[in-house]
């Protein structure tokens, strides 16, 4: 394999390198276009690049763009060729959507007289709210799909650029978006850290519906990505979503088409990834006489290395590192698969130019047709079902609707019915002397006096009424039966209880409302007693004079806390060592030497910021990371450890340079108090257990140790 990065091929103006956001290479692969921070779309010729592998060719006149246009008032985002080779659409963060269209004629345009070829606008159309960050065409130009950070999904014509449908239905900002090759589904990712499907069907007029909501391996997904974008593979199986968590590592989720769901990760990357992209070539290969068929993957992100996969095999083909200084923002390949492109923040782009036969052997693309004929479509027609499960429930719906539809013109039918009947309007109405209606029987009137009530007797001696149903007439002798069948049956668990009783006491009083008010400090508000009529429908809890033991203790109780309110003191005086304030540091100091390890949390939980986290050592920097949680507390051993405690109840353990030893761990309870000693953990959580790990072999050093007993 080769990398050219050649030294032309970027966004230069003025002697300084723009930001390169986006890559697009045409159909039939004769063109690359890009977009990038300085507001111009830009067309290569890709012959003209690829030419320069040998190393012996020197700089000429063909080291420049084919046309540079700037007709955008913002940073080009993203730039993608229509699968037909007729139209080149680009978005901007000035929220306008431009269509190019190749101008045959080569007539020149005002201020680009230096290109070699020309393309005009054939559409502008002020798209979005905000920044437009993806777009996708549909696999037979039908339709272009649009998404941004305006949270919205925007569906055009792909003749016309007339807008066909808007969809909001994300969270927060969607960035990314692509198209299955069976032309079914189209799939959006946003930072609301989920992933949409969207299947659409066409007819007469193409309509939309949301096939599954992916929410699985994007729980924990960091929001520090300016891009999320998606790829398809080309036989249609599966779908490669970036910047997805596999615990507390980055991860590529691999989404399987039909269950949406994703038992496969991809682990290598050791920031957030930003963009994954499929080669449009499939290979085969045999093993054990078996020929099985594969696909190949790239992936790019903030850690600035690419990465190349294969389905077949559970470990990188290989990993290119330093050839980016900044993040890697867009990927794309060549339509015959042996070149891939890839750009970045660094201002640059290089092509990574294979072997023949050195991914494997490739597939034809007739074959990859007839792949995709398994879910009975192709690119060319959109005509048959996907499973027999699809025509069964399309026949139930088309019956369903026409059952609606007959119930619906019964009921104009029995309107107009209604209303050719109606007597014509008399001039002067005759008073009125009886009902419309036909006379009913009259029920027997009861004599107030004799009505019987249903009386309960509480358990405090007072009375009270229970409801009664009016639509049936034996409701009460039902309800009167029922309640008395509760009063024996509850009056039996009694004497059972009391049976039972001394058997299953403590041999220790626990406080009212949990172990864990004993460590926050739990304050029992005073209670103002109200008048014995307002109260009266609800003094049901009062205690029976003939009351087991344990309740009289708990009364008891609830009685000294009550006194104890009066003064306003607090159960027990312990309180939790760490609080979740706006800073948290700790410093760890050894000789002359120190470290401080700080966490800036959050203001607003609602917020979509990351707590930040920083370590330095003697001054400094050591490592910064982001993190979703809360931090609570900090410990540790000088140039060991750093642990921290979360307001989810886990603790993360790092080490000085911040890579993560272990995963995290959950407790399930906050966690009032820690500290680490040479290689031991000890952490009390609030519910008044000891938890204790040797952090040089990962080990419990006891089970969990309770201090309820010394309560």
């Amino acid at each position: 394999m080769y990398i050219l990065k050649l030294p032309w091929l970027n966004h230069e103006e003025e002697h300084r390198k723009h930001e390169v956001y986006s890559l697009s290479i045409s159909p039939d692969g004769s063109r690359l276009a890009s977009g990038g921070l300085d507001g111009k779309v830009r067309i290569w010729s890709v012959a003209d690049i690829l030419k320069y592998r040998d190393g012996t060719l020197v700089k000429d006149n063909t080291c420049k763009p084919l046309c540079s246009m700037s007709r955008h008032t913002g940073a080009v985002t993203v730039v993608k060729f229509s699968p037909d080779g007729r139209f080149l659409a680009s978005g901007s963060d000035d929220k306008v959507l431009l269509i190019w269209e190749k101008d045959e004629e080569a007539r020149p345009v005002f201020g680009e007289v230096d290109n070699v070829e020309h393309w005009t606008v054939t559409k502008r159309v002020v798209a979005h709210d905000n920044d437009i960050q993806d777009m996708a065409w549909a696999p037979d130009s039908s339709i272009l799909v649009t998404v941004g950070l305006d949270r919205s999904i925007i569906i055009w014509n792909g003749s016309t650029f007339e807008k066909i449908k808007r969809f909001d239905v994300h969270q927060s900002h969607v960035k990314g978006v692509v198209f299955d090759p069976a032309n079914k589904y189209f799939a959006t990712s946003s930072d609301d850290r989920s992933i949409r499907i969207f299947r659409y069907h066409k007819g007469s007029e193409i309509s939309f519906s949301i096939e599954k909501n992916v929410l699985q391996p994007f729980k924990k997904s960091p929001l520090t990505t300016y891009f999320r974008r998606l790829s398809w593979s080309p036989d249609g199986q599966h779908l490669a979503a970036p910047n997805a968590t596999n615990g507390p590592v980055t991860s590529i989720a691999i989404i399987n088409r039909g269950t949406w769901d994703s038992d496969i990760s991809l682990i290598g990357h050791e920031s957030p990834c930003e963009v994954a992209s499929f080669s449009p070539i499939l290979y085969e290969s045999n093993e054990n006489g078996e020929t099985k068929i594969s696909s190949t993957l790239a992936t790019g992100g903030q850690d600035k290395t690419l990465v190349i996969w294969n389905t077949a095999s559970s470990s990188p083909i290989v990993v290119f590192e330093d050839i980016f200084y900044k993040t890697i923002t867009d990927l794309c390949w060549t339509p015959d698969g042996k070149t891939l492109f890839a750009c970045s923040l660094d201002g640059t782009i290089a092509a990574i130019v294979f072997e023949e036969s050195e991914l494997g052997k490739s597939v034809p693309s007739n074959k990859t047709d007839e792949i995709l004929n398994r879910y009975g479509v192709d690119k060319e027609s959109m005509v048959f079902a996907e499973s027999a499960n699809q025509l069964i429930l399309e026949e139930k719906a088309a019956e369903f609707q026409k059952t609606l539809s007959d119930k619906h013109m019964d009921r104009l039918l029995r309107i107009e019915q209604s209303t050719i009947q109606k007597p014509a309007p008399r001039p002067i109405p005759p008073p009125v002397s009886q009902p419309a209606t036909p006379h009913l029987p009259a029920a027997p009137q009861q004599d107030p006096s004799k009505t019987k009530l249903n009386r309960a007797v509480l358990t405090n001696g007072k009375k009270r009424v229970a409801p009664t149903l009016i639509s049936v007439s034996s409701a009460s002798t039902h309800a009167s039966n029922k309640f008395q069948n509760v009063t024996v049956s509850t009056k039996k668990v009694e004497n059972e209880k009391a049976a039972t009783n001394l058997l299953s006491k403590t041999p220790f009083s626990l406080p009212k409302f949990g172990l864990h008010t004993s460590v926050h400090g739990y304050f029992v508000k005073k209670v103002v007693q109200e008048d014995d009529e307002e109260n009266e429908g609800d003094e049901i809890d009062d205690y029976e004079e003939d009351e087991d033991e344990e309740d009289e203790e708990d009364d008891l109780l609830y009685s000294t806390k009550k006194r104890k309110t009066k003064q306003e003191i607090p159960i027990l005086q312990l309180q939790p060592s760490y609080d979740s304030s706006r800073l948290i540091y700790k410093r760890l100091i050894d000789g002359d030497q120190h470290s401080i390890l700080e966490a800036q949390n959050y203001e607003d939980p609602e917020d979509d910021e990351p707590t930040i986290v920083r370590a330095k050592t003697n001054g400094k920097l050591m490592f910064e990371t982001y993190l979703k949680d809360r931090i609570t507390g900090i410990t540790g051993e000088f140039d060991k450890y750093w642990i921290l405690a979360t307001d989810t109840c886990a603790l993360l353990i790092y080490s000085p340079t911040g890579r993560m030893l272990y995963q995290r761990i959950e407790l399930g309870y906050n966690i009032s108090f820690m500290s680490c000693k040479a290689d031991s953990l000890i952490v009390l959580t609030d519910d008044y257990i000891i938890h204790s790990y040797d952090l040089k072999r990962f080990k419990k050093l006891h089970k969990k140790v309770s201090l309820a007993p010394i309560m």
